[in-house]
């Protein structure tokens, strides 16, 4: 076990945490993107 290296595990889930941060802090503008892409997917 060597600790100057953290487990990827670890830092998969830091990775996670920080994008569900970001994703809960400009959720609004990701949806009006996607309702976007969908009008412009669809039509």
């Amino acid at each position: 076990m060597r600790q100057e290296t953290p487990s990827p595990r670890a830092t998969l889930n830091r990775k996670i945490a920080q994008h569900q941060a970001k994703s809960q802090r400009s959720c609004k503008s990701i949806r009006k993107k996607i309702m976007r892409f969908s009008a412009y997917a669809v039509y």
